[in-house]
């Protein structure tokens, strides 16, 4: 006879997992933004693609709001990247998680809405999941908060609210209507879309290239990425065998993904996409894990600390959260008066193995990272000479500055921490639940009822998505583009002269690259030329085109001076049947 799951195991997240999705997103949102940064006078200043009146005129609603907006020099982007940079670092590390989170998705709305020329699906599930993120106790394990913590943590490490059920169902979403949008003989019927998807040159690469000589290789992957899709809508709610439901998904959705990063330049979707499916990650894997994890070694370390001492107190909770297993035992050094001492005639912190074998000062912290199953690499690297004298004059010069270091470490206070949500927050996480899951639907264009024809409310509450909340799930649906092409832009200079601006003027050949993606630094650049290829777009190229002259004119002068030049896409169709 079948047994069902607990419910709260269905629509609960286990906390741990919280955790990793939280570090996921955080360092996929700080490399975003050096991406981003290395474009920064282009992309986000007035000098670049697109100023900050044409934004505004043409792409704000009444309901966007962007910070990025209120300057457009080079100086004021480089303080909100500074200040953006530093909230996804403390939102990596878990310290005032809720604040950085806050912070970090309210920037990075406004970033987005800065220059929605460059965007893509990633962008979307990254700030949805950072949304849903503010509503979760995401700090509550491997953090800085729970290293600080005052209180002992007494909650189970599944958690249940209306944030993680949101959070769940976005995911669950973002799959349902990528799935419902490929319903399409490309995709199921003829699984010819991965064929279409590998001769897309703006994004394929040499082993996308080489799988095209499979075709019955392709159309096996299209099936199966049709299929991991909707699993990871349905399967992962799956009320028996849910932990091995989940874990069969988990594994279906993040090999896709690999594949995707394999063979396809999309920027950070295939990571964060990732990310996002880690939140079903079940609470009994990583009990599973940390019992693997606990060999005698591990379990037997004892740390003995001057519990005198704030600094000391402090950097022992950071490393046992960071870098050992669950439940290292640190104990107060006046525990044991043979270890206390020791403690002060040594001045040093003591560390004593499985073995009862005593470790002290620099020898002390290369023991104990050498049993972190995360950071061990680094300790056999610590224990390669000339390391470990070098080490043992560090620490001898930090022990002796304990009572300046605690004061210094006044700037990460002790604070108590509670996983609980605040019921006027689950009140608030659940409307805009119900407002996305209407707002998707409201999308799908192939229903008998549609919302946006049937209810006028819609058309407002579709604005309203603007403050952060709008989503698209057609992710090469109902069928990957058919056309692509490269860019040729001659230009003419005082002197007579032809060059290519596309290619930092070098001779205009008409020939298609190579590798059409290497034209592009990053797939920033490959949407934002795409997109002001497009036609709806048009009125967009005349400051792309100011922006060559700028850019051009302002590293040449004289007879290299910029005349006219032309912007030329050369077409390419993607013809059917290989």
């Amino acid at each position: 006879m079948l047994s069902f799951t607990n419910p709260r195991q269905i629509f609960g997240i286990d906390l741990r997992s919280l955790a990793l999705f939280r570090v996921a997103i955080a360092a996929i949102l700080i490399i975003d933004l050096l991406v981003r940064l290395s474009d920064l006078s282009t992309h986000y200043t007035d000098w670049g693609v697109l100023p900050r009146d044409v934004v505004i005129e043409n792409t704000i609603s009444s309901w966007s709001f962007s910070l990025h907006l209120m300057n457009g020099s080079f100086t004021g982007q480089v303080l909100l990247f500074s200040t953006q940079l530093v909230f996804a670092f403390l939102l990596l590390v878990g310290y005032r998680t809720r604040v950085a989170a806050v912070v970090s998705w309210v920037l990075l709305v406004s970033l987005q809405s800065r220059n929605p020329m460059v965007l893509s699906g990633a962008d979307d599930v990254l700030r949805m999941t950072m949304f849903w993120a503010m509503f979760l106790p995401i700090g509550a394990r491997f953090s800085v908060d729970r290293a600080l913590s005052t209180n002992v943590e007494t909650s189970p490490d599944t958690h249940i609210s209306v944030g993680a059920v949101a959070l769940l169902a976005q995911v669950s979403l973002i799959y349902l209507f990528a799935f419902l949008f490929k319903i399409h003989p490309v995709w199921i019927g003829e699984y010819s879309a991965l064929y279409y998807m590998f001769s897309i040159d703006l994004f394929a690469n040499e082993f996308a290239q080489f799988l095209l000589g499979f075709p019955t290789l392709l159309k096996f992957m299209t099936a199966a990425s049709i299929l991991f899709e909707l699993a990871g809508a349905i399967l992962v709610w799956s009320p028996v065998f849910t932990t091995q439901a989940r874990l069969l998904t988990i594994l279906a959705i993040t090999s896709m993904h690999i594949g995707i990063a394999s063979t396809m330049g999309l920027g950070i979707f295939p990571f964060i996409s990732i990310a996002a499916i880690l939140v079903f990650l079940p609470g009994a894997t990583w009990d599973w894990l940390f019992e693997r994890l606990r060999t005698s070694s591990r379990a037997g370390v004892r740390i003995y600390f001057d519990s005198g001492c704030d600094f000391c107190r402090k950097a022992i909770g950071l490393l046992c959260t960071f870098a050992l297993i669950p439940g290292t035992r640190t104990i107060p050094a006046d525990e044991d008066p043979k270890i206390l001492g020791i403690l002060q005639t040594e001045n040093s912190w003591v560390a004593v193995d499985h073995n009862e074998a005593i470790h002290l000062r620099f020898k002390a912290l290369v023991y104990v990272i050498r049993q972190s199953p995360i950071f061990f690499p680094v300790g056999w690297l610590l224990s390669i000479p000339p390391a470990p004298a070098i080490g043992d004059k560090l620490y001898r010069a930090v022990a002796s500055r304990r009572t300046g270091l605690s004061g210094f470490f006044k700037v990460l206070p002790w604070r108590t921490f509670s996983v609980s949500i605040p019921p006027w927050q689950q009140f608030l996480a659940g409307l805009f639940l119900v407002y996305v899951i209407t707002y998707n639907i409201s999308l799908y264009d192939r229903f008998n009822w549609k919302i946006t024809e049937n209810t006028g409310w819609v058309t407002e509450v579709q604005d309203f998505a603007a403050i952060g909340l709008y989503q698209n799930w057609k992710l090469f649906a109902p069928y990957p583009m058919k056309d692509d092409g490269w860019y040729v832009i001659p230009g003419k200079l005082a002197d007579g002269q032809i060059v290519d601006l596309w290619r930092k003027g070098s001779s205009v050949n008409w020939d298609k690259p190579s590798q059409v993606r290497h034209d592009y630094k990053n797939n920033r650049w490959v949407k934002y030329m795409r997109n002001i290829w497009m036609a709806k777009n048009s009125h967009y190229r005349v400051y792309f085109g100011r922006y060559l002259c700028r850019d051009w004119n302002s590293g040449h002068d004289g007879l290299e001076e910029l005349r006219t030049f032309s912007i030329v896409y050369m077409l390419e169709k993607t013809l059917p049947d290989y």
